[in-house]
């Protein structure tokens, strides 16, 4: 073999000799145990989470549909005595918290869901005190703003009269001029049950009952009568005593000679 021979057949195994160290040269310091990344063909890019839909929650009452009460009253003769909500909801992870050692609430969660409500029987022959007790239903809807119902039960003495003097009997101006009552109570809540046409009865808190008759046009004098009734779980109670109050038109016109019912004045300003 003649000597460029060989030569040029030593520079090829040196250079290759070269590549070799050069391919096992020591990477940089702090980044010797680093595994090799490697950039894919086709990156993916990562998932994207859809925007949170609106959140729909609804409570009825078992039996008819219609709007759950901010309060529901029980009335003392607890056995037997319940209430269920029906609850259609977009989510299902609601809860309902509350209730006390008297009153049970059971709820059932999921888009169709219920929470079970019943209380234990209040009455004792030595009360501490024979007015209501009360706690409180919460309702935990995610994305929703708590939803609170008060529970109230009323004690088996309960009581409802106007004041002063228990007096059943009022005269109403025949002008459509406003009378106030008061009504004494220690019933959780109250309602006034009106079945006649010419008079207005109006609830305008606890303890105050706002009554008027329609004008008729006429001298002809008219009676009615409205009752004052205890509302007990979310209708009106047949447990408790009513109150009954004779209404009658033909008082002269407290009002003065300019009042005219059709102006609808505010009398209590």
């Amino acid at each position: 073999m003649s000597a460029i021979k060989r030569f040029f057949s030593l520079s090829v195994l040196f250079a290759g000799i070269l590549l070799s160290f050069g391919g096992c040269a020591k990477p940089p310091a702090g980044q010797e145990n680093q595994e090799p990344t490697e950039k894919p063909d086709n990156p993916v890019d990562p998932p994207v989470t859809p925007p949170p839909t609106d959140v729909v929650f609804k409570m009825t009452g078992e039996y008819d549909g219609s709007q759950v009460p901010d309060i529901l009253v029980f009335n003392h003769n607890g056995e037997g005595i319940y209430y269920v909500i029906n609850v259609e909801s977009s989510v299902e992870n609601w809860t309902a918290e509350g209730g006390a050692s008297w009153c049970h609430i059971v709820a059932y969660s999921g888009k169709s869901g219920m929470i079970h409500i019943s209380v234990d029987q209040y009455e004792d022959p030595y009360p501490p005190s024979t007015y209501p007790r009360f706690c409180q239903l919460v309702v935990k809807v995610p994305g929703l703003s708590d939803k609170k119902i008060t529970i109230g039960q009323e004690y088996s003495y309960t009581r409802i009269y106007t004041a002063p003097n228990m007096q059943r009997e009022y005269t109403l101006p025949s002008s459509g001029a406003p009378v106030d009552i008061t009504v004494i109570t220690n019933l959780v809540d109250w309602t006034v049950k009106n079945d006649t046409e010419w008079i207005k009865a109006e609830k305008l808190n606890r303890y105050t009952l706002r009554v008027s008759a329609v004008p008729s046009g006429t001298s002809q004098p008219r009676e009615g009568m409205i009752t004052l009734l205890s509302i007990a779980n979310g209708q009106v109670s047949s447990y408790d005593t009513p109150w009954d109050i004779t209404l009658k038109e033909g008082a002269p016109d407290v009002a003065g000679d300019d009042y005219s019912y059709d102006e609808g004045l505010e009398w209590d300003k």
